[in-house]
């Protein structure tokens, strides 16, 4: 997030992580045997793949643009809760079902996340949050839906997870590439990146980001959506946690309580299933 804000050229900094993940992905493509070279997509599939990069896209794009108009804890909070609209997305576009104690979970995920951002981070900001800002990241989460309900699908149409992640990243880069050139952004972003600290920090953000994608992809094949939204919500929790062991601070009831919700969200999601739906647990 202080990346985006600090370097002010959000369609070029969307290039310059998309370049980096898609870099990584033909790495990975290289290192398979010919077998796992990218094949074409079936004819009825080729809309799901416009969807899926439109929305992945945009999903990145309406998340970089709302930092200016977000406090950093709002930021956060609002896309901790990423996973609902992603099981919502899932539900709507896909044959897939869980059951109910599933979706409960990933709510008491989302509501115990939030709340332990929200108090841990507090009012440590200087932004202020505008409805421009909450429009842009809602719009933001709609589009994690669109992508996240139909990525399982295709994920295990292609020949590895590397395909899928190299199409997504390269389509975003052109993409990237046309808003930033038709925003005036070159010489401005050239510049910028220019700055030794300015790109040290942009070396730094991008190669984690790749690295972190690739985890994702890895582990939306093997697991499915579901868990890639929780593993990635679990994420931004940790993040704030290490924030608040670095300097220093401890937690207090809410937070401790925040984070066992967020810990033990599967079992919160059962019982309430077991309240709510009378039904008794069983395995998803």
């Amino acid at each position: 997030g202080a990346d985006a804000a600090r370097f002010g050229f959000k369609s070029s900094l969307l290039l310059l992580q998309s370049l980096a993940s898609a870099a990584l992905a033909a790495a990975m493509l290289a290192r398979q045997p010919p077998a796992a070279s990218p094949r074409a997509p079936r004819q009825r599939q080729r809309w799901r793949w416009v969807v899926v990069v439109g929305a992945y896209y945009a999903s990145h794009w309406f998340g970089l643009a709302s930092l200016p108009f977000l406090s950093y804890p709002v930021h956060v909070t609002l896309k901790s809760c990423k996973a609902i609209p992603v099981v919502i997305g899932e539900r709507l576009l896909t044959d897939r079902r869980h059951a109910p104690s599933k979706y409960l979970g990933v709510i008491a995920m989302c509501v115990g996340a939030s709340a332990f951002v929200v108090s841990a981070m507090g009012d440590a900001s200087d932004k202020t949050t505008t409805a421009r800002g909450v429009g842009l990241v809602g719009c933001a989460l709609v589009a994690d839906g669109l992508y996240g309900g139909f990525q399982t699908k295709l994920v295990g149409s292609c020949d590895s997870e590397w395909v899928l992640m190299f199409t997504m990243n390269a389509w975003q880069a052109a993409l990237s590439l046309g808003s930033a050139l038709a925003a005036g952004e070159g010489r401005g972003a050239v510049a910028a990146a220019s700055e030794p600290s300015v790109a040290r920090d942009l070396l730094a953000f991008n190669l984690f980001k790749a690295l972190g994608t690739l985890c994702v992809y890895k582990l939306l094949r093997e697991a499915g959506t579901i868990v890639v939204a929780t593993v990635t919500t679990l994420r931004k929790v940790l993040s704030v946690l290490l924030s608040v062991a670095f300097f220093g601070h401890g937690l207090d009831v809410t937070q401790i309580a925040a984070l066992a919700l967020v810990v033990l969200h599967k079992y919160v999601g059962d019982a309430a299933a077991r309240v709510l739906f009378d039904t008794p647990r069983r395995a998803d």
